[in-house]
């Protein structure tokens, strides 16, 4: 009723009781805006759903933030995985090589000692 009050005259003055009833306190305001903001503040369920909206918020921000921690560790894991890699293909070309010499010296040596 206040959101049809609103679109009819905005500026028009808006008394609500709450709770409802002979009990209630009477609230007085300068529009439905005004009325409206402050019900939508009393009323538990929606409080309850923006305190769980606000909840789910920080959670998903938390997990957020812990994803781009693990990406980033991941991404780190690869670089050094790739490094690893590169220094053990590195290792292999070296240990080829030195067999490569240590078969040539021993053949030198064993042409040395056939002479000898």
């Amino acid at each position: 009723q206040l959101q049809a009050v609103q679109a009819e005259d905005a500026d028009r003055e808006i008394v609500v009781k709450v709770p409802g009833g002979i009990t209630g306190t009477e609230q007085h305001f300068k529009n439905a805006c005004n009325a409206i903001a402050y019900l939508e503040g009393v009323c538990p369920l929606r409080n309850k759903a923006r305190d769980a909206l606000k909840a789910a918020h920080s959670e998903q921000k938390t997990a957020e933030a812990r994803l781009r921690d693990a990406e980033a560790d991941a991404a780190e894991a690869e670089a050094k995985l790739q490094s690893a890699r590169a220094q053990a293909s590195r290792a292999e070309a070296s240990l080829e090589d030195a067999t490569k010499k240590a078969v040539q010296a021993k053949a030198e040596v064993d042409e040395l000692s056939s002479h000898h």
